[in-house]
């Protein structure tokens, strides 16, 4: 199976991030997975990329949650919204979130969001996650 080159988990719990990195681990499913504690840390690692020419390091799947300080994830949104670059219309955009807000999911979905995912992330989600967006049938782990 082909992998994703990159993975950008954007959560400012650090036990959060660990959990969800070891579950898309378990899958084998990417390259690296790179871990931003805010939306701020997030863009900055996106435009340095883009800056830099270096399209291997640019997301192909970016889990955002969306109560963070700094730059909260409707913030990185809207942030990345405005950056340009190429492929940009493949990078997949999944919300990770403990939010259950209708406010929130139709303010997700009016900003292009692939997916709404409720935490916590669980195999099956991932499964479903990549099933619909990249094709893949995963194993159960």
């Amino acid at each position: 199976m082909k992998k994703i080159s990159r993975i950008l988990i954007i959560e400012d719990d650090p036990m959060t991030s660990y959990l969800h990195r070891k579950l898309i681990e378990s899958y084998k499913v990417a390259d690296n997975i790179d871990i931003a504690a805010d939306g701020e840390e997030a863009i900055d690692l996106i435009s340095s990329s883009v800056q830099a020419n270096e399209e291997d390091k640019i997301p192909q799947l970016i889990f955002v949650d969306l109560d963070m300080p700094f730059m909260d994830g409707f913030q990185f949104l809207e942030a990345f919204q405005n950056l340009t670059f190429k492929n940009k219309n493949k990078v997949v955009i999944a919300v990770l979130t403990s939010s259950m807000s209708s406010s929130d999911m139709n303010r997700a979905k009016r900003q292009s969001v692939d997916a709404y995912i409720m935490k916590p992330m669980t195999k099956e989600k991932m499964m479903e996650l990549m099933e619909d967006h990249f094709g893949w049938q995963l194993k159960q782990v």
